[in-house]
């Protein structure tokens, strides 16, 4: 089958590109696997502010009620303890600020990675359909010429012949039965003058003389 090198080209550009859309996914899967893992950091401070506010309301609770109930000494411990955790509440707060920066940073590469895969694949979809054409055009031209190929029979031996239409001259023969009629071929020397004389073997008189020499002899007699 004869070489395309439109075809050629195109396959090895599809081949490129099929490798830069492997990437953009690594690349994709890589940014979401970092994005995951920040999230996972805002929400572990997130439980942990909702855990410590969950147990302050309910140190609040317990103040009120102790201050309604006149047990001042348990009503300022459990402020004590509200007090007491506000720090750590504040820093959880510090922390899940700090832990949102980070996160916005991933989402944005994440969200280029997934825009430079969706170009990927685009790149990658146009050069496949074009390729697919090269491929079906290259098909086509091929069973046209193939079309101009046919079949005739050596008029020495029977044997097929395959020649092509557009060719200037058909043979009639066969190779083979070419080569064995080139070898009937002989030369001598012209007894006249010594130059080739070409003949067939299977000539019933073969020339003695040459064409020359022969023309000379019939005027001279």
């Amino acid at each position: 089958m004869t070489k395309d090198s439109k075809l050629d080209y195109l396959g090895a550009e599809v081949d490129r590109l099929k490798a830069e859309y492997v990437r953009a996914k690594e690349r994709v899967s890589a940014c979401a696997s970092e994005l995951d893992r920040l999230r996972a950091d805002v929400d572990y401070y997130k439980r942990e502010i909702a855990q410590l506010k969950s147990v302050i309301a309910s140190e609040r609770q317990l103040a009120s009620a102790c201050y309604s109930a006149g047990d001042h000494y348990s009503a300022k411990s459990h402020s004590c303890n509200i007090q007491n955790m506000k720090p750590r509440l504040d820093s959880l707060y510090d922390g899940k600020q700090r832990a949102y920066g980070p996160v916005e940073s991933a989402r944005a590469r994440f969200q280029q990675a997934v825009e430079e895969k969706r170009r990927a694949g685009a790149q990658l979809s146009a050069a496949r359909e074009a390729f697919n054409a090269r491929l079906a055009e290259v098909r086509a031209e091929r069973s046209r010429e193939q079309a101009k190929w046919h079949e005739k029979r050596c008029k020495l031996c029977g044997a097929t012949i395959r020649y092509h239409e557009d060719w200037a001259r058909v043979p009639d023969t066969c190779k083979s039965c070419r080569e064995r009629e080139k070898l009937k071929w002989r030369e001598k020397p012209c007894h006249g003058c010594g130059r080739p004389v070409r003949y067939n073997v299977e000539w019933a008189h073969p020339p003695n003389y040459c064409k020359d020499c022969k023309e000379r002899f019939t005027k001279s007699g």
